[in-house]
């Protein structure tokens, strides 16, 4: 029986402690791994986030990741976005990080010590420093000896959205691939592939023509708090009309009319 959160967990769990003993000589403290869809991120890192129930003073710091790009970009990609992201905990912990998120000289020295080249392009070219930052495998470095590694025992995300982020396309995926693929030289084929990109497709044909599919209507299931009991409720003067509000068991007489106010059972106040 398929059970899918341990099936992703684990796996992504496996890929942190990985990189944290390979990478980092397991020098990172424990992360909460989150899934976290929050727009135009592949993931972040926030630290110190959770805090436990049985001990105010034991934390635990935040790796999300957004699975919309879990279909839609190279299982490659997932593993720098973690790798990214553990390298902003490793500065927190043992560097001087800049101040709102920036990504300084210390970070890209960090990355490319573990074999992840910092770019705002995402490519060879790109600026090593900056606010938002992308990066690329470094050919012969650790990470993609370590990403090799992790595939061959099997590690991959057995689940993925079958809702596409706006702007994907078959165009956009292949183009990902292929640049991901002319970067990580040495890399697994298998760490390439896109679970949306068609694997056989017609070259000749319109691309744009192949469906990829129109999902059925999603029911999303959404836990809110139950309403609060009533705890005010309203009563009328059956003669002149005042109102007043009170506990259910309020028994009051109008001084006007000298008739008792009544329970008006179907409105009150929160």
């Amino acid at each position: 029986m398929n059970k899918p959160t341990p099936q992703v967990y684990e796996a992504l769990q496996h890929v942190y402690d990985t990189f944290n003993d390979r990478l980092f000589d397991g020098k990172l403290e424990n992360s909460l791994i989150t899934l976290q869809r929050k727009a135009n991120s592949f993931g972040y890192m926030s630290y110190n986030r959770f805090i436990s129930i049985d001990d105010k003073n034991q934390f635990a710091h935040e790796l999300a990741l957004n699975p919309e790009f879990f279909g839609v970009k190279p299982l490659i990609e997932l593993f720098q976005t973690i790798c990214h992201e553990m390298v902003h905990l490793y500065q927190m912990s043992y560097g001087k990080p800049s101040q709102k998120g920036y990504h300084n000289k210390e970070f890209a020295a960090m990355m490319k010590e573990r074999g992840l080249m910092a770019s705002s392009t995402g490519r060879p070219g790109g600026n090593d420093t900056g606010q938002h930052m992308a990066d690329y495998p470094i050919p012969g470095g650790q990470f993609l000896e370590v990403s090799n590694d992790l595939f061959n025992e099997g590690i991959i995300v057995a689940w993925y959205d079958r809702f596409m982020p706006k702007n994907t396309s078959i165009h956009t995926m292949r183009e990902d691939q292929e640049i991901a693929s002319g970067l990580a030289q040495g890399i697994s084929e298998s760490l390439l592939v896109i679970p949306h990109l068609p694997t056989e497709i017609d070259l000749n044909g319109d691309l744009d023509s192949i469906p990829l599919g129109v999902p059925e209507p999603v029911i999303q299931f959404v836990h809110r708090p139950l309403k609060p009991p009533k705890s005010k409720f309203k009563f009328t003067c059956p003669k002149c009309k005042n109102n007043l509000w009170g506990k259910e068991s309020l028994n009051v007489v109008c001084g006007d009319c000298s008739i008792s106010f009544e329970l008006q059972i179907d409105e009150y106040e929160e």
